[in-house]
């Protein structure tokens, strides 16, 4: 940021664009840079994907199970999270702001103010997710809520490949 502000000389004004305020991490709108990695457990590698920001820490992994693909869901949502977990809510996948109903959750669990879900998702799903810069999850108390519970996490153009070869890989009949 220095050598852009020396530019302008000791007489001078350099104003940062928005661009440049974004680049230099001066202003990020309540959002951290998402991290994206690939990771390996006993049960297998799984495609994990997490962000920050001001409303919560979201965190989203993908799973391959023979031609399925898995995905969990871990959010903060504090001491309403045993309420949540009892069901009662609808749940969607965001896909590029845009909502995709998800089936019933295959478990929906509250630790220590975060609510876990597990899905499986269709082959439809999957491929939207591929092709996404940014995929979340909701909850809502009806389809058509205004307003819902949960987070979308950003796929930087440094992560959009490896979102995209991983649940491709998992999908594709070939495997």
């Amino acid at each position: 940021m220095l050598d852009l502000l020396v530019q302008k000389g000791e007489q001078g004004i350099y104003l940062l664009s928005e661009a440049e305020l974004k680049a230099l991490n001066v202003v990020n709108n309540g959002r951290q840079a998402a991290d994206w990695a690939l990771e390996v457990a006993d049960g297998g590698e799984y495609l994990r994907g997490t962000q920050d920001t001001a409303y919560g820490r979201g965190r989203i992994a993908f799973m391959c199970d023979k031609d399925k693909i898995l995905m969990f869901t871990f959010y903060q949502v504090g001491d309403q999270a045993a309420g949540m977990a009892g069901g009662g809510l609808v749940h969607s996948l965001i896909v590029d702001g845009d909502m995709m109903p998800l089936q019933d959750p295959d478990s929906v669990v509250a630790n220590k103010g975060e609510i876990q879900t597990f899905f499986t998702l269709t082959q439809a799903q999957a491929s939207r997710i591929a092709a996404s810069h940014a995929i979340g999850h909701a909850m809502r108390t009806a389809r058509d809520a205004p307003v819902f519970i949960g987070f979308p996490l950003d796929i930087p153009a440094g992560a959009s490949q490896k979102v995209h070869a991983f649940i491709n890989n998992c999908i594709s009949p070939h495997r």
